[in-house]
């Protein structure tokens, strides 16, 4: 299943959880399920959008759109105002204009608008929410990007406006969200393949160069499962889909040292220092956003999609050699029907159960 989030809980959800596991929601409209679960007026999306609620600050026009802080600390996946470090290590000052945040804030307005124009029938909320999406994209892809080390998306804005210019998996989540600007897209899948990211055994959350990096640091050099998967769905959402397959593969391996019950986080340690992933300390497992994350992982090599035009589930497969025979996945859920999903020397054959 694609993940994609739901077309209003995205944001909200996500926000207000601090976390980055809700945009592993199931897009309730798209898989056919229909709109019981979706909010029914622009009243309950304003709040869903997050625009009133305490917590919300507001930039001005030279700043990002999306920032948040709640009792002193910044709210988004990272949580914790000391995962948010520039390159020499020192600690960014709240608020914090996330940048992933900026792309969860992106693609809540383009489906909200998608659900105004489809369900509600108000053309006129559509075509604000799409023309705020597009301003918020031009000022983000100007206001996050440097063009130090090739170029890439710093990790955020400090309550100066100040580039908070560590390199992290982050970058994957703006892929996954579509707020990247196309020609930048490579440049950002070729980061998360480097090895100063990609320690071997998947995408560390944070840059071994920079000073700020900790192998075992919970946001500052750790991988974590969920967050590789997102980065995975964003690949594939631009096309990198070899890139994408090099983490998905890694993550599938990873999951065999953990008794295939991946952890909420493992140590960043370089693959060629360990010949298995490192366990965290104190990481949950089980864990709910862990353990979504190879099924999306599975679903975006597979390609599996649902078309609204035949309610019908689809898939275009490019799958590693390692997984390109004996793979099934069984009872796939679109449009209220089930379907088994089995690979066999290359090939997909999608069939309907029932």
């Amino acid at each position: 299943m694609r993940h994609q989030t739901s077309l209003a809980l995205s944001f909200a959800l996500l926000v207000s959880a601090a976390s980055a596991a809700d945009p592993q929601l199931i897009d309730a409209r798209v898989w056919g399920s229909g709109v019981s679960l979706l909010p029914p007026t622009w009243l309950d999306a304003r709040r869903i959008l997050f625009l009133s609620a305490p917590g919300f600050k507001p930039n001005d026009q030279r700043r990002a759109l999306a920032t948040w802080e709640v009792d002193g600390k910044a709210s988004s996946y990272r949580e914790n105002v000391n995962h948010y470090c520039y390159r020499d290590g020192t600690i960014a000052h709240t608020p914090i204009a996330s940048c992933e945040v900026q792309g969860y804030a992106y693609d809540a307005r383009r489906r909200i608008a998608e659900l105004a124009r489809d369900v509600w029938a108000d053309a006129e909320l559509a075509d604000e929410l799409e023309r705020e999406a597009d301003d918020l994209c031009h000022r983000f892809n100007r206001d996050f990007w440097t063009d130090e080390d090739g170029g890439y998306f710093v990790l955020g804005l400090d309550r100066e406006g100040r580039q908070i210019d560590s390199l992290s998996s982050n970058i994957g989540h703006l892929l996954w969200s579509g707020i990247v600007d196309p020609g930048r897209a490579e440049r950002i899948a070729g980061s998360l393949l480097a090895p100063e990211l990609f320690s071997g055994w998947g995408v560390r959350t944070m840059s071994h160069l920079d000073l700020g990096f900790n192998p075992i640091g919970y946001h500052t050099g750790t991988v974590w499962p969920h967050d590789n998967s997102l980065v995975v769905a964003g690949l594939c959402r631009y096309g990198h889909r070899e890139a994408a397959n090099r983490i998905a593969a890694a993550m599938i391996e990873a999951a065999r040292h953990f008794g295939y019950r991946l952890p909420e986080v493992f140590a960043g340690y370089a693959r060629p220092l360990t010949p298995f992933p490192v366990e965290y300390p104190t990481a949950c497992s089980p864990q709910a956003w862990a353990a979504g994350a190879p099924i999306l992982c599975l679903a975006e090599m597979l390609g599996l999609r649902p078309d609204p035009a035949t309610r019908e589930l689809t898939a275009d497969p490019m799958l590693p050699a390692e997984l390109s025979s004996g793979l099934r996945l069984s009872g796939v859920t679109a449009f209220g029907k089930r379907y088994d999903v089995t690979v066999n020397d290359g090939e997909c054959d999608v069939r309907l159960l029932d």
